[in-house]
């Protein structure tokens, strides 16, 4: 009965409160952040902790705050923030994280060649796929040969 009127206080939100009354007033603190309440209210205020990101508060706050963790980066946080951290993973690097740091990291794929990764980590580490070829990747000089002979049976 109190948690649902008037007591989502310091007190109860420490102990038994961390319900969907008190989660959407006072409650997004540590105690309830580590239990019941990654809502929508909490993702957005204090909820952006290691229990709430591998649960429900893969959002846009806290995507630009501290859910740049495995299960966010496989769901919603391939944004700018995260890209730009720890989620040039296989599912970013097919969506959105084709960035200067994903592109020197883990995104020499072939959406990210396709789109922005031409740069001198992924021609010198990875495949020139037809796009990087006849982009960038022509220009480095240990690979130049590949390139053309690639290009060649290619055409073939």
């Amino acid at each position: 009965h109190c948690c649902n009127t008037h007591c989502c206080n310091t007190h109860c939100c420490n102990t038994h409160c961390c319900n969907t009354h008190c989660c959407n007033t006072h409650c997004c603190n540590t105690h309830c952040c580590n239990t019941h309440c990654c809502n929508t209210h909490c993702c957005n205020t204090h909820c952006c902790n290691t229990h709430c990101c591998n649960t429900h508060c893969c959002n846009t706050h806290c995507c630009n705050t501290h859910c740049c963790n495995t299960h966010c980066c496989n769901t919603h946080c391939c944004n700018t923030h995260c890209c730009n951290t720890h989620c040039c993973n296989t599912h970013c690097c097919n969506t959105h994280c084709c960035n200067t740091h994903c592109c020197n990291t883990h995104c020499c794929n072939t959406h990210c060649c396709n789109t922005h990764c031409c740069n001198t980590h992924c021609c010198n580490t990875h495949y020139c796929d037809t796009h990087c070829c006849n982009t960038h990747c022509f220009v480095q000089p240990s690979h130049y040969r590949w390139a053309i002979s690639t290009s060649v049976s290619r055409m073939s």
